[in-house]
């Protein structure tokens, strides 16, 4: 029998391990199974799709608190894999999602991202401004209001700003926004 030094056969065995490691498989993420029905499809045929599952999103429009509901207005937006509504100009319109609850209208705010679950349950004709439009209508089951995204305020460029950002009298460089940095 062979003897192999204690260091080497340590070796072999961690590469064995990492080799073993690399080969395995990745749980998957697990798939949103939530149906994708398109608004422009429920406004053409509402009887068609009365029922049926939905997650639309978007943001808020509208909200109207009646004596036993909420109806919230949303004008629709893309989802992201998340659920969360994107930050574009595309929408296909917009949707009335009536929740069995009050919701208050100071959290629930113009322009605050939502994402309703629910089912279709028809059409309802209502106005914006002087046009009159159809609001495909969303009895909602649950819901997810985000979180406003933070503003970028400022980028920070490691190579520009150590330079810029150091006190006057370290400045050894010319800076074109300060006629009196050759001066120190």
């Amino acid at each position: 029998m062979m003897n192999i030094p204690r260091n080497i056969a340590l070796t072999i065995l961690t590469g064995t391990a990492f080799i073993v490691a690399g080969c395995a498989n990745k749980p998957s993420k697990p798939e949103i199974s939530e149906p994708t029905l398109e608004i422009k499809s429920v406004l053409e045929s509402p009887e068609q799709y009365m029922g049926q599952r939905v997650r639309w999103g978007g943001t808020i429009a509208k909200v109207k608190n009646k004596s036993e509901t909420t109806q919230i207005e949303i004008v629709s937006r893309e989802l992201s894999k998340k659920g969360r509504p994107k930050s574009n100009d595309k929408t296909a319109g917009r949707f009335i999602a009536v929740f069995d609850e009050f919701l208050d209208p100071g959290v629930y705010t113009k322009d605050r991202q939502i994402t309703v679950y629910g089912t279709v349950a028809g059409t309802k004709n209502g106005k914006i401004g002087d046009y009159v439009y159809t609001y495909p209508l969303i009895t909602a089951d649950t819901h997810t209001l985000w979180k406003p995204l933070a503003k970028q305020t400022h980028y920070y460029d490691p190579l520009w700003d150590q330079w810029y950002y150091q006190p006057y009298f370290y400045r050894r460089y010319y800076d074109p926004f300060n006629p009196y940095s050759f001066y120190y």
